[in-house]
């Protein structure tokens, strides 16, 4: 018959477990303290282990679980009349969301019509017959400054004419190439618009992270102030902290009670069939009385022989 009981008993041994991982490990699962609320944790579980370890005889184990928790409601008081304050995620990203939206309220096709205008008044062709100065680049590392009137492009459209020197528009610089280059023109333009969308979308997704951030915090520090212990991503009272570990201790102590009891009968086991496996150097007492038997027969016949002798002697 399917004990309903019975399985959430187990169900609740192999949850225990997964979350604390191994003895050894401890209840934080080997990470770093980071936080108040681990500190506390490890503490109850200093308080756990020490009520096992002083009554590692004794298997009255609510008696221990009580110990424990009065012991632990004394250590960690909570604030009278508090009530653990739960985080309403769907709320507070509305509220981030809201306040996101005010102050970043362009959508991207606004955006994109700002910095396109933007990009084109910021790179310009230059115009004919104004005085330019260009830099472009000679060989690896050298960089050529050249100052002059800007007279167009020269007959195969891959040099501009700056007084009377003719400067190749693919060594120029970046800054002044956008200027003599309509094709690296548009790129630029382009660039520029992507590159703003990108940034503003970012700086406004970190905005109201930063806000829903803000807000946990705001929480999680009013539930600590008032006693709560934030335990496996749950806020918690210190007794039900204490409880969880006592569970999983609980399940290591008969776990090992078990091993005990099953190793026990086997040793004795073994040490019957060592003892019985042994050769045992005595002779038989039965065999020992026939040839007693056998060897005083003899000694009567050899003195019956020694009569006859002196008889004969005589």
């Amino acid at each position: 018959m399917f004990d309903k009981k019975k399985n959430f008993t187990v169900l609740l041994m192999f949850v225990l477990i997964f979350m604390f991982d191994t003895v050894s490990a401890g209840v934080l699962g080997g990470r770093k303290v980071e936080t108040e609320s681990d500190k506390k944790v490890l503490r109850i579980e200093r308080i756990v282990k020490r009520a096992f370890k002083q009554d590692s005889d004794s298997t009255d184990y609510n008696a221990i679980k009580e110990a424990i928790i009065d012991e632990v409601k004394d250590v960690f008081p909570l604030e009278k009349g508090s009530k653990i304050k739960k985080i309403n995620f769907s709320k507070i990203e509305e509220r981030a969301e809201r306040k996101t939206q005010n102050k970043y309220p362009l959508t991207t096709e606004e955006l994109r019509k700002k910095y396109k205008k933007e990009a084109k008044e910021k790179f310009t062709p230059a115009k004919l017959n104004e005085k330019v100065n260009v830099k472009y680049k000679m060989g690896y590392d050298k960089i050529i400054k050249v100052a002059g009137v800007y007279r167009g492009l020269n007959r195969y459209h891959n040099g501009i004419k700056v007084g009377r020197k003719v400067v190749p528009v693919f060594d120029l610089l970046p800054e002044d190439k956008v200027k003599f280059n309509k094709d690296f023109r548009e790129l630029t333009r382009e660039k520029y618009v992507r590159e703003n969308i990108k940034e503003y979308l970012e700086n406004k997704e970190n905005y109201q992270m930063g806000l829903i951030k803000k807000n946990i915090k705001k929480i999680d520090k009013e539930n600590e102030d008032a006693g709560y212990i934030k335990a496996w991503h749950n806020w918690r009272t210190p007794e039900n902290v204490a409880s969880m570990i006592y569970k999983y201790y609980l399940v290591q102590v008969m776990k090992e009670n078990k091993q005990r009891s099953t190793q026990q009968p086997s040793t004795q086991k073994q040490k019957t069939v060592k003892r019985n496996n042994t050769p045992k150097q005595n002779v038989p007492k039965n065999k020992q009385n026939k040839e007693l038997k056998g060897f005083s027969k003899n000694v009567d016949g050899r003195k019956k022989d020694l009569k006859k002798l002196v008889k004969a002697l005589e």
